[in-house]
């Protein structure tokens, strides 16, 4: 078992709140500082189409180090979470940071997420693994590194960690670092329509802009029927039945959660940062992980007492301890 991350401590009382932090962490205010610093990150960027099996093509921004330093520098692979992009704030100020600290950096859209939704035909949902297992090895030959780590946010958390131990062996990966992975779906939407609404409006909406930017590039989609929905539940019941191979929600949620089975094939070090108090994914979805921890060598806990859902944000300048706490691990000094 890894020594512990150093914890999580805010400068400020008000910044304990899991709400401010997990708001603060995807305001506009923090994206826009955020872009303001990563000049660098932009000016060596380039947007590559990933070709994976089934004609699927999924969209990735890579950042290599200048120079001819590539193929020497360690390859970082962000994974955005559901609804957010390549362009998320976390995703962005995680790029930015480990670029200036010598890495090359790969974000990868999931499937319809960011500017995407003409290049597939059929429609995103959480069980499609494969395309992105296909994306990680593709990124990591494209740039010639022999040194891979996967980062994921929340959703993209849960395919870092299943991607990972669905290569298994693979001789680039190196490390896989998942920030409030979702474990377990069910819990997780009972908690965003449950909770403070401010939670649940944001995704429904988002949900529904990404369902019209769908139909909007395949017109023979009619969601008609789901952008009446208000609830996570309710939009997901409807969405599965439509819109996946599975019968209802349980099968579908079976078929992406994260558990010990799922994770028996991850054999590099696979680090998982959360807080207590995420409102998003309840803190209930990690136990079965400490258990997991003791008997899986390579899973390692990070579990903060604070920090919301992905916020971590540190001082009222908006940073962000996460940054700090990846380098940490990559680094090898926990």
């Amino acid at each position: 078992m890894t020594r512990p991350l150093k914890k999580f401590r805010p400068v400020s009382k008000l910044l304990v709140s899991p709400h401010i932090q997990t708001i603060l962490g995807s305001s506009g205010l923090r994206l826009r500082k955020i872009n303001a610093s990563a000049t660098a990150l932009r000016k060596h960027t380039r947007r590559e189409i990933i070709y994976c099996q089934d004609d699927v093509k999924l969209e990735a921004w890579i950042t290599l180090q200048p120079d001819g330093k590539n193929q020497k520098s360690p390859l970082i692979i962000i994974f955005h979470g559901w609804l957010g992009s390549a362009e998320s704030s976390d995703v962005i100020d995680a790029a930015q940071c480990f670029f200036a600290a010598g890495y090359s950096v790969a974000r990868l859209n999931l499937r319809d997420h960011g500017d995407t939704h003409h290049l597939n035909k059929q429609v995103f949902h959480s069980a499609r693994l494969q395309e992105t297992v296909d994306a990680t090895s593709r990124l990591m030959n494209l740039t010639g590194t022999q040194n891979t780590t996967l980062l994921g946010f929340s959703l993209g958390g849960n395919f870092a960690l299943r991607i990972s131990a669905s290569l298994g062996l693979h001789p680039h990966l190196n490390n896989t670092i998942a920030v409030c992975p979702l474990i377990d779906p069910g819990p997780a939407m009972q908690s965003i329509d449950e909770g403070w609404f401010i939670y649940q409006r944001h995704f429904v909406n988002k949900w529904r802009q990404s369902m019209l930017d769908k139909q909007r590039a395949f017109p023979h989609y009619n969601f008609s029927e789901e952008l009446k929905l208000k609830s996570v539940s309710s939009l997901t019941d409807i969405f599965v039945r439509r819109s996946t191979p599975y019968e209802n929600s349980e099968d579908y949620f079976s078929a992406y959660s994260i558990s010990a089975n799922r994770l028996k094939g991850i054999t590099t070090p696979a680090h998982i940062i959360a807080a207590k108090d995420d409102p998003v994914i309840p803190h209930a979805s990690f136990t079965q992980l400490i258990e997991d921890e003791k008997r899986n060598p390579n899973l390692h806990l990070h579990m903060q007492n604070n920090g919301g859902h992905c916020g971590f944000i540190a001082d009222w300048k908006l940073n962000s301890w996460l940054n700090s706490a990846v380098l940490e691990l990559l680094e090898h000094k926990p």
